[in-house]
């Protein structure tokens, strides 16, 4: 009986991996774009020359955590450029992940667990990658992905069908 209910629950999870294997799925989280934009888009008029308003924003985002050394933001400015890379500004990348078709300066930082950064502000100016999920009928950026080396015209696929 165990290893019914085990090959039940593996093929379950298979078929959910799956169905998530490609952008615009639903998801069931109706807030995983507003944690989104919290955990990685800046806040507007925010100093990013500050390390005191960096180290304070870290902790206020509650994002020190062992495992999750690396965080990487993007300014408000950059917002719309965002959220269109899951339609009209991205291309598929893999999986449920699209790739931004324009470059985007990301601040760059390493942490531990109390917030001390180790690392950064390092910049990039690359093109974005983000999970894109459907929640209330928009395909949207769920989750940030570190860029791969690549050229975006290696992509040309559309993100959103």
């Amino acid at each position: 009986m165990k290893i019914v209910l085990l090959i039940t629950v593996t093929l379950a999870l298979t078929l959910v991996h799956a169905w998530n294997d490609q952008p615009c799925q639903k998801n069931n989280n109706n807030n995983a774009n507003n944690q989104f934009v919290l955990k990685h888009i800046l806040p507007e008029g925010f100093d990013i020359n500050s390390m005191d308003k960096w180290k304070e924003h870290l902790k206020g985002k509650d994002v020190c955590k062992p495992g999750r050394s690396k965080q990487s933001f993007l300014k408000s400015s950059d917002k719309d450029k965002v959220g269109k890379i899951c339609g009209d500004g991205g291309h598929l990348f893999k999986g449920n992940f699209c790739i931004s078709d324009s470059t985007m300066l990301v601040y760059n930082f390493e942490v531990n667990k109390n917030c001390d950064i180790t690392k950064g502000p390092d910049t990039t100016n690359n093109p974005v990658i983000v999970a894109c999920d459907e929640i209330d009928s928009k395909c949207v950026p769920v989750h940030f992905e570190k860029y791969i080396e690549g050229k975006v015209t290696d992509y040309h696929e559309r993100c959103s069908p």
